[in-house]
């Protein structure tokens, strides 16, 4: 006998089906409650800014925002560069800046010495791939010379929260140009803040970022290079002028972003 009923009807009203359900009824249930008890987070929170990025000083002992420099056709207004709708998109994030700092000691009347200070910050992700320069100056055109290295930093007066930065391992690159002539070479410099911790590969971002223990995360990468108008700077040059930049400058950036001790706290509360 033919039972003329719709085929979702049949499905629904067989035992098999109602028995798979309840089993997976009662195994999610079971999940719920052992991933409570073991304190296992499905999805992170969002760890929000301490104070909007934009609002760091434009000027600092020897350097200050480079007004002199402005190219509405490159999106960059007096030193402030705004990213357009699908680069952003691609960076993943609207809470960044790309500033560049005149060094007011380097600069001469016929160059500029600058350094490019670049913070992307991200929250609220389970596992994310940084853009960091070793990817993305490559795929620019530029050609990595050598391997990355370390350089130790120091900060200037770090409170005890951000007691970890007082020395920082920062990673470096150095790339020559599409061209690749030697004169022109450029290095980068990198570090993340994750959960207010330092951090310089995105290997160790990850790692850090996807524990199941932890509900609130996020990362900030903290991006330094160094170049001049109408010249080229060599590249320990480029290093001692971003480090002298990044000892000033970090302590006043760690101000807007969550410390280890709020995260800690955070997670505390939950």
């Amino acid at each position: 006998m033919n039972d003329s009923r719709p085929i979702f009807r049949r499905v629904f009203a067989s035992g098999h089906f109602l028995a798979a359900a309840g089993i997976l009824l009662v195994a999610a249930a079971g999940w719920s409650v052992t991933a409570k008890a073991l304190g296992i987070v499905l999805a992170k929170a969002r760890v929000p800014l301490r104070k909007p990025l934009d609002e760091l000083p434009e000027s600092l002992g020897r350097f200050e925002l480079a007004r002199e420099l402005h190219d509405p056709n490159v999106s960059l207004y007096h030193g402030k560069t705004r990213l357009t709708s699908d680069v952003e998109e691609t960076l993943g994030t609207t809470e960044y800046i790309s500033w560049l700092y005149k060094d007011k000691r380097q600069s001469t009347a016929d160059s500029l010495v600058y350094v490019s200070l670049h913070v992307a910050y991200y929250t609220r992700l389970l596992d994310a791939v940084p853009h960091v320069p070793d990817q993305c100056m490559v795929a620019s055109g530029y050609h990595p010379v050598g391997g990355a290295t370390e350089v130790t930093w120091a900060l200037n007066s770090v409170p005890e929260p951000w007691a970890a930065w007082r020395q920082v391992n920062v990673r470096q690159n150095v790339f020559s140009p599409p061209r690749g002539n030697a004169m022109h070479r450029k290095a980068a410099f990198y570090v993340f803040s994750v959960n207010g911790v330092p951090a310089n590969s995105r290997i160790e971002v990850r790692k850090r970022l996807v524990s199941p223990f932890k509900k609130y995360c996020y990362y900030a990468k903290i991006e330094l290079g160094a170049g001049a108008t109408g010249r080229s700077l060599p590249i320990e040059l480029q290093q001692q002028i971003c480090q002298a930049f990044f000892a000033e400058m970090g302590p006043r950036l760690l101000e807007h972003l969550p410390s280890a001790d709020e995260i800690r706290a955070l997670e505390a509360s939950r």
